[in-house]
């Protein structure tokens, strides 16, 4: 699919990723976030839009030069772009990247510029926006792709996915992401004859990527069910008010939750540490402290009056029990007499 179809006058309703995500992780959630609710940009994302906005300028040149770039130039480029970043940023997204430079340079360099599929920032065919209909949902999903080529043959595409953030990204992350399972399925319906996406993720600030991580032709009825059952959600409560849509809390996923002061589901402890986490971390520092004093008091006092219990069965002293421990086959001699039997000793 062209990216002029994704907005031809009859197309069907469109959702991308991160919003189709938001609705997969919890319907509220999604409706709070297009409604407007924690819709703004934190600095983490734009830091990233600079830095992938960057790459995919030095990218262009790369493919117009018809692979004549060095790594020392690709390098040099990308250096030079991310220093023209918005200068409230630009610390910021010249630090995030700084250690994955010269690697991707070198990457970018291995890769023949006629195998490079899509990228963001590329234009026409190397466009990264890609989209799949679903007309069982009347929906069309899209997402963009950081950087797809052609792997070992023709049946292979390996993509590779720049995260600017604190994260650090693993293989298993990787392979349970609702992304990256998207991306492989809309690369495979784009493409055929290829049987095998492999996603890397590049953790820019930590300097490392991720081992390859593959799906396959195989793992698409999975994948479809997945994107299905957050269309479905998308569809069931895109157009409702937020107090009539459905709510998934786990206290996991509603401390990441950037619309969580506005919900009335999760944990109220949760939406307080969200409004203001230094005053979070203040009183976790005061009670550290007062802590401090009590434990020091309390020694004190059993030193001289024994072992403090209250009615409760809780206590302080010197006399905690120790755990008991299930024994441990371990190596060690016996006494024997000159028959060979055991002797009762050990040593």
């Amino acid at each position: 699919m062209s990216v002029m179809d994704l907005f031809r006058e009859d197309a069907l309703a469109t959702v991308d990723r991160s919003t189709l995500e938001n609705y997969a992780t919890c319907p509220l959630m999604g409706r709070l976030k297009e409604t407007g609710v924690g819709k703004s940009a934190g600095k983490l994302a734009e830091d990233g839009e600079e830095v992938h906005r960057s790459l995919g300028v030095v990218l262009s040149e790369y493919v117009a030069s018809e692979g004549n770039m060095t790594p020392a130039e690709l390098s040099e480029r990308a250096l030079s772009e991310l220093r023209d970043a918005r200068p409230d940023l630009q610390p910021d997204v010249v630090e995030a990247s700084r250690r994955m430079l010269w690697p991707w340079a070198r990457y970018v360099a291995g890769v023949n510029p006629h195998n490079i599929l899509h990228y963001d920032g590329g234009s026409g065919a190397w466009s990264g926006q890609l989209a799949h209909d679903f007309e069982t949902q009347q929906a069309r999903v899209t997402s963009e792709i950081d950087l797809a080529h052609v792997g070992a043959s023709a049946e292979v595409i390996e993509e590779v996915d720049y995260k600017t953030g604190w994260k650090k990204h693993t293989d298993e992350g990787v392979r349970e992401s609702f992304q990256f399972q998207l991306h492989a399925l809309l690369l495979m319906h784009t493409y055929p004859q290829v049987e095998e996406v492999r996603v890397r993720v590049w953790v820019t600030r930590h300097g490392y990527m991720t081992r390859r991580v593959a799906f396959t032709r195989g793992d698409l009825p999975t994948i479809e069910a997945r994107v299905l059952s957050a269309l479905a959600s998308w569809n069931a409560n895109r157009n409702q008010d937020p107090a009539d849509v459905e709510a998934w809390p786990v206290r996991e996923k509603c401390a990441l939750c950037d619309a969580v002061n506005y919900c009335t589901a999760c944990d109220r402890d949760i939406s307080d540490f969200a409004l203001d986490p230094c005053a979070a971390v203040d009183t976790m520092a005061a009670l550290e402290a007062k802590l401090g004093g009590l434990v020091k008091l309390a020694r004190a006092y059993v030193k001289q009056h024994g072992e403090i219990v209250t009615p409760n069965g809780n206590a302080f002293g010197f006399d905690k029990p120790k755990k008991s421990r299930a024994p441990t086959a371990t190596l060690y001699t016996v006494d024997v007499d000159e028959d060979g039997d055991d002797a009762g000793g050990e040593s």
